[in-house]
């Protein structure tokens, strides 16, 4: 958490196809069930072999006990998830 956002540096590594997800409509946090989509992304564009860079949330309350990140990817059957128990 900094300055009232959320943020999670995030790398991607491929050796098959270019990377081309757009994390602006593909990730989602939920925050104790309610899910934000994100507010900005800061880092490579979409396309070649290898991304990084960091996806921003605003607007999620401080007082958060559980939050899950999940990134959608075409052509995979259920998104990716990442799970924190802050409480």
């Amino acid at each position: 958490v900094a300055n009232g956002s959320w943020e999670f540096a995030m790398q991607f590594d491929t050796h098959t196809h270019p990377i081309t997800d757009d994390l602006m409509k593909t990730a989602s946090l939920i925050a104790d069930g309610k899910t934000y989509a994100p507010a900005g992304w800061k880092g490579d564009p979409p396309g070649g072999h290898h991304r990084r860079g960091v996806l921003t949330f605003t607007g999620i309350a401080s007082g958060a006990a559980t939050i899950e990140l999940r990134v959608t990817r075409a052509g995979e059957s259920k998104p990716r998830s990442f799970h924190w128990q802050l409480k």
